[in-house]
């Protein structure tokens, strides 16, 4: 299954901490080159409410939410997102930021640019990424992160959207997420890095141009279950204890411990098996198994880890977070099969 989503993954940028993050969990790309970006300027200060029912913010007209075109609207993206509405104009170009989606680990950002009229954004925008720059100045943790521009409705006008993800990875298990916190953003303009015959490399800027947002409130709907099934399940012959689930509307969190799969990464042969092997089955209501998206921008099992525990004070455990793709209908769900053993959700609230 990786293979499928191996040009995916190379598509990631992350921060320090993210990076150690992924490489723990075995679930790193080569990396995308990128523009160096520019240290971030200091920026007025507002604070823009997430939920706000609002799409008209000054001169700017959006005519979809870009995550709602994105997602394909639906029960998930009505439950799970909140409209911004927030936009910034610099020389005639316009980004706003429509709406965000999100859990814990998972921020989803929706953004569309808007060019001077008649400008035509065509396939070369589509194929460019935004020149980001962004922080939760009071998270602790490292960030992965992944631009995706959505089909283009209408590819002869001066209109784009683009969708930023943004995956958290806390330094501790289960801390607080994105989900209420402040974040800091800038975009500073839209381009790419074209590689040459010779293999020199040229930057690309399509539109140089800084948007700054300055710092945002980040909020949206809190649909996440979160259990503490204390169950026992087996890993390929092996004991271990379910002690922590959580369900949200992008995946499944899986915590796993017990005495027996303290170095497993030696009695499976395989590092990085440990992520792979729990069986995570996700149904709805009529009975239908839910399938991940292949391409889920983090991969599957992107941001998930463990502990050996070959230090004899550490305690083992296997995180493993099975991601989707897309927004999944909270009120449909009821029941996650985990290695076999089944827990009821019922689509209730968090």
């Amino acid at each position: 299954m990786r293979d499928e989503y191996r040009s995916e993954l190379e598509r990631l940028r992350w921060t320090p901490e993210g990076r150690a993050a992924l490489v723990r969990s075995l679930t790193a790309g080569a990396g995308r080159q990128r523009r160096a970006r520019r240290p971030l300027r200091t920026a007025a200060l507002f604070a823009a409410a997430a939920c706000a029912l609002t799409l008209s913010v000054g001169a700017a007209v959006v005519r979809l939410p870009v995550l709602e075109q994105y997602f394909g609207g639906g029960a998930g993206y009505r439950q799970s997102s909140a409209l911004v509405g927030k936009a910034v104009t610099a020389n005639g170009w316009t980004m706003t930021l429509t709406d965000c989606a999100g859990d814990d680990r998972y921020l989803c950002l929706g953004f569309e640019l808007e060019a001077p009229e008649g400008t035509v954004l065509g396939p070369d925008w589509a194929a460019a990424d935004p020149d980001e720059d962004f922080d939760f100045p009071d998270s602790r943790g490292g960030y992965a992160w992944q631009w995706r521009c959505p089909e283009d409705p209408d590819p002869t006008d001066n209109r784009l959207g683009y969708v930023l993800w943004i995956e958290y990875m806390p330094r501790e298990p289960g801390t607080d997420g994105l989900n209420g916190r402040d974040m800091t953003l800038r975009i500073d303009g839209v381009g790419y890095i074209r590689i040459l015959p010779d293999g020199t490399r040229e930057d690309v800027v399509l539109c140089g141009e800084t948007w700054d947002f300055g710092t945002l409130a980040v909020a949206y709907p809190d649909r996440t279950l979160r259990l503490e099934p204390r169950l026992p399940v087996t890993i390929r012959e092996v004991p271990a204890r379910l002690t922590r689930l959580e369900v949200s509307p992008v995946g499944v969190n899986v915590w796993l411990e017990g005495e027996a799969l303290r170095n497993h990464h030696a009695f499976w042969g395989n590092y990085g098996l440990c992520i792979d092997l729990p069986e995570i089955a996700l149904y709805d209501r009529d009975g239908n198994l839910l399938e991940p998206d292949p391409y889920t921008p983090f991969g599957i099992r992107g941001g998930s880890g463990c502990n050996a525990g070959e230090d004899p004070d550490s305690p083992p455990c296997i995180h493993v977070n099975q991601s989707y793709g897309y927004l999944l209908d909270m009120d449909s769900l009821d029941r996650v099969e985990i290695c076999g053993v089944s827990i009821p959700l019922h689509g209730g609230e968090a």
